[in-house]
């Protein structure tokens, strides 16, 4: 279920963040508020769409899929499936999400590690994909409550 999210304000200057278009941008910010704590989420390309741009007609399911590989190779996200479902993970939500453990619920969803990279077509409604090596790097905790001692964005 999605939770209130921060973003830190310099994360607007790092360095795979701050290249991405406007409708990447989106998508990856609306990503971040849909993802359990764990920082996992289906990775539907009509539900991504129907979910983050519902009042942009123009937005369609292959330009969700496009920004999605692009997300991907860029190591913000890394994409997977399990038994047909395409789903995403930021891979360092832990390192920059502080959850309450009295509001925590661990993730119903499927971890990558028990998954296999994703590969499927739009024409499924899912979501083509490639492994990335690092994830949300920006997200804060919840409701508005940092890390922290602040870490450097990226390794």
């Amino acid at each position: 279920m999605p939770r209130i999210r921060t973003l830190k304000p310099e994360h607007k200057q790092h360095r795979k963040v701050g290249v991405l278009t406007h409708r990447q941008y989106r998508l990856w910010v609306g990503m971040i508020t849909e993802a359990d704590d764990d920082g996992r989420l289906v990775a539907d390309v009509a539900q991504l769409r129907a979910l983050i741009f519902a009042y942009h007609p123009t937005v369609t399911v292959r330009h969700i899929a496009d920004d999605l590989a692009v997300l991907a190779a860029s190591g913000l996200i890394r994409l997977y499936q399990s038994k047909q479902t395409a789903y995403a993970d930021f891979p360092s939500w832990r390192d920059h999400q502080r959850l309450d453990r009295a509001h925590y619920v661990a993730s119903k969803l499927p971890s990558y590690q028990q998954s296999t990279p994703a590969s499927l077509s739009v024409d499924s409604g899912e979501s083509p994909g490639s492994q990335g090596r690092e994830g949300n790097l920006t997200t804060q905790g919840r409701e508005g409550k940092g890390v922290e001692g602040n870490r450097e964005m990226a390794p």
